[in-house]
């Protein structure tokens, strides 16, 4: 009866080894997508672009409206002695509303400019969000290839140690020089003096990529090395943002110098 309860208390204690075992083989991995949307999400560069082209997106929804009307209230003829409203027959109050009309074509220049400032300012929020995900991707690549050093250079440790090893031993045996055991020696010191580097480089790498993704950046990559997506066959040069942001900052200048011209000959 003891060993029965023995047995099943083991099997019970395997059980719940067993159930807990996925989560603890699905330990998490950074991998290069997720380290994308870390920095997406933290970068405050791209924060202040998205900032940016909300705001600019508000105002061109109402830069092509007339101005807001205005109420006018007043009096007439009104005592100054007294100012009694009803002590003269010819005093009287005023109420209107007053709208102004931008002459010519001023609400189409406007709403022409701030639609030009809405292109390059998501143009720019294009060209801020390239530019993380280029380092993002250049730290995460360095550092996958600062980590697989290591371990080739773990696994070449070990086989410079078996070489000193069997150098050792024919030398013992008679059937070896003294000058292959320097050698071998020798790779294992180079060995050696490798890995702090490689250990100094990642550090370095890990510490430069937490700027971007915060204390995601300590947890281990995977092991397979990331796939980046295709690039496409043909390359349009006026499609590209930096294109975008100089071709709309020129209409937003062109659209000034309407409105200023527009406003001189109107004085």
């Amino acid at each position: 009866m003891f060993t029965s309860a023995v047995s099943s208390r083991l099997a019970g204690i395997l059980i719940t080894l067993l159930a807990g075992a996925p989560n603890v083989l699905a330990a998490p991995e950074l991998t290069l997508a997720e380290a994308e949307r870390l920095a997406l999400e933290q970068a405050p560069g791209l924060a202040r672009a998205r900032s940016s082209v909300a705001a600019v997106s508000e105002r061109t929804a109402y830069e092509g409206r007339l101005p807001d009307p205005q109420l006018v209230i007043g009096a007439l003829n009104v005592p100054a002695d007294s100012y009694s409203f009803r002590r003269e027959d010819m005093t009287m109050s005023m109420i209107g509303v007053r709208q102004a009309f931008p002459p010519g074509n001023t609400l189409g220049i406007r709403t022409r400019r701030a639609e030009q400032e809405l292109t390059r300012e998501q143009a720019r929020l294009e060209i801020e969000r390239r530019g993380l995900l280029k380092q993002v991707r250049a730290l995460w690549f360095d550092l996958y290839l600062a980590n697989r050093s290591l371990e080739i250079l773990a696994a070449s440790r070990q086989l410079a140690r078996r070489d000193l090893e069997a150098a050792e031993g024919r030398y013992r045996a008679a059937q070896e020089s003294q000058r292959a055991i320097f050698v071998a020696r020798q790779v294992l010191a180079r060995v050696n003096e490798r890995e702090p580097m490689l250990r100094a480089q990642a550090e370095r790498l890990r510490a430069q990529l937490q700027r971007f993704i915060g204390a995601a950046a300590r947890i281990p990559l995977p092991e397979a090395p990331a796939v980046l997506p295709a690039l496409p066959g043909d390359f349009d040069p006026t499609r590209h943002p930096e294109w975008l942001a100089a071709q709309a900052d020129r209409e937003t200048m062109r659209a000034e110098v309407d409105m200023r011209a527009r406003i001189t000959n109107r004085a």
